[in-house]
């Protein structure tokens, strides 16, 4: 059967079941942070595949806010 969809594994635990989509964006991680993640098939009966190899990935230091500056103004008309 063709597939319909695939399940995302981060650190060997079911992190979300998509479509039949070939990206998905992990949002919500800490920085400085390693990741693991793998990939299984699945079609429309529910059979599955084999899961992937792992692939692993590390977030990346959050940078320092930028700061803003501007002249003062007298009126805002």
């Amino acid at each position: 059967m063709a597939v319909t969809g695939y399940r995302i594994y981060r650190g060997g635990i079911l992190l979300v079941t998509l479509g039949n989509v070939t990206t998905y964006q992990n949002t919500g991680l800490s920085a400085s942070t390693m990741y693991s993640y793998t990939v299984q098939a699945i079609d429309a009966a529910g059979n599955a595949s084999i899961i992937s190899t792992t692939a692993s990935a590390a977030t990346l230091t959050p940078t320092t806010m930028p700061v803003l500056s501007w002249d003062p103004v007298s009126s805002a008309n």
